[in-house]
């Protein structure tokens, strides 16, 4: 069972825990809508406006269906096709992205708190609204008090410099002195530390870590490969900024990961450390110590206390956007030419049924416009179509295109009957439908059952994809 607590602050005020299932499984909407994974909502208990929170707004009833189970109801936190991960429910839509939040009971009121991410989805938590019984109320702030969506950590085994070498973070005690960017020494006052379930969390591309390789930044930075959380802000060119805004998918990558544990260091004020020899900064507390399994419990706060503590108190500008983020990036991507890395508009297109890869007959020159016939065996159900993938914004310095893109379909036929690119048959791994096109995510998986014989035909998206420096070339350049 995994429990995820939340506070509610504003015109009306709660702090309730939902409890959810320990596995993900396909989840259904009341009204037939397929969500994709999640994981079920089994309870929800806290207090709102100082009463009892009662119960769900609705009953789970679970059937077999193709031999899975399949949950209608109208709570889940699920991962969408949108690609993010979201506590969602309500009047049997669990599309998440029109509508998002919690649904209970309050005696006979029923509350509907949601929250709107549509402006910026990588922080659906940080603010939002409440409806109760159908009247919209003034606006609310929305605290995940046992995420770390927000924590700057260091993964355990990074090395940080002391006076006395490099030690690794996990090591590290209060009193002894850090060494920083500007070569000054400073006594640690405090370690954090968390372990985060990242398999389990309902938005783990918030806390798996990045992982930063040797010479990325330039020759020495850093000087062994460095693992970050996704918030924690390197200091390049007299800014910090959060590794995820300088994610490019090669030298600074995310990974998965089941289970990862950081740690983050507190100095007697906020300053710039040497992790592993880049440059990234020391812990600023913007109310999130609770955070931390030994920082003394939840701090509830307004999000917007975090950037008015960050302009205050943070020891240089943190930057998010704009065209000294474009720069770095430019850099990074500069950087990742010099270390050997390539890009490629082959997307390495393959096919496969039951993990077994099936050949496809291509009528043309070409990949793209290229017709790819695939003759189906009896009882063929899952056709996965499955290719490279690429992230706009981690391959152009000015997109903010968070997309995985693996090819575009631009036509699909099944026993000659051309399908359209909004049938339900695109089962799961797919983008939402473009004008004449749509986007798998690398692996995406078309219900062929009852077909005999498919057609595809793939646009020229004009996406080019990552390809790691060939083994002779792994070398540090100078």
């Amino acid at each position: 069972m995994a429990t995820y607590s939340y506070t509610f602050s504003g015109a009306s005020s709660g702090s309730f825990t939902v409890t959810t299932s320990d596995t993900p499984t396909e989840i259904t909407a009341s009204d037939g809508t397929d969500c994709g994974q999640g994981y079920v909502i089994t309870g929800i208990t806290g207090t709102w406006n100082g009463a009892a929170i009662t119960g769900l707004d609705s009953t789970y009833v679970s059937s077999n269906v193709g031999g899975t189970t399949t949950y209608y109801g109208d709570n889940a936190i699920f991962t969408g096709n949108n690609g993010y991960s979201d506590l969602v429910g309500g009047n049997g839509n669990l599309n998440g992205i029109d509508y998002q939040g919690i649904s209970f009971y309050v005696g006979s009121l029923e509350v509907n708190v949601s929250y709107d991410n549509a402006s910026d989805p990588e922080f659906s938590h940080s603010a939002g609204y409440y409806v109760t019984s159908g009247t919209a109320e003034p606006s609310s702030s929305l605290l995940m008090l046992d995420s770390t969506s927000y924590l700057a950590c260091y993964a355990a085994g990074t090395r940080i410099l002391t006076t006395q070498g490099e030690v690794a973070v996990e090591d590290l005690r209060e009193g002894d002195l850090a060494v920083t960017e500007s070569g000054g020494a400073l006594p640690v006052r405090w370690i954090g530390y968390r372990t985060v379930q990242v398999a389990r969390h309902p938005r783990p591309h918030d806390v798996a870590p990045v992982r930063v390789r040797t010479d990325a930044f330039g020759p020495g930075l850093p000087h062994r490969d460095l693992l970050l959380s996704p918030d924690h802000a390197v200091f390049v060119d007299g800014v910090l900024i959060p590794i995820r805004y300088l994610l490019n998918g090669a030298t600074v990558a995310q990974e998965s990961a089941a289970r990862v544990t950081y740690y983050h260091v507190e100095l007697d004020h906020h300053d710039v450390l040497l992790a592993e020899g880049l440059p990234a900064e020391s812990y600023l507390d913007t109310g999130n110590r609770g955070a931390f399994a030994n920082g003394g419990g939840p701090v509830q706060i307004h999000p917007e206390f975090a950037l008015h503590r960050w302009e205050a108190a943070g020891c240089a500008p943190l930057v998010r956007s704009g065209p000294r983020l474009v720069a770095v990036r430019r850099h990074l991507l500069a950087r990742m030419k010099t270390l050997g890395w390539r890009r490629t508009g082959e997307p390495g297109l393959r096919f496969s049924l039951a993990g077994q890869p099936i050949e496809a007959q291509v009528f043309g020159e070409e990949t793209f416009d290229a017709w790819h016939c695939l003759a189906l065996p009896d009882g063929a159900r899952d056709l996965a179509i499955l290719s490279r993938q690429a992230v706009p914004g981690e391959i152009e310095p000015t997109s903010d295109d968070c997309r995985h893109l693996g090819v575009a379909l631009c036509e699909i036929r099944l026993d000659g009957v051309s399908l359209p690119l909004d049938d339900p048959r695109l089962a799961r791994g797919w983008q939402a439908c473009e004008p004449g096109l749509r986007w798998t995510d690398g692996a995406a998986i078309l219900d062929v059952r009852g077909a005999s014989l498919v057609e595809l035909r793939f646009a020229r998206g004009g996406l080019s994809y990552q390809l790691p420096p060939p083994v002779t070339a792994r070398r540090r350049p100078a």
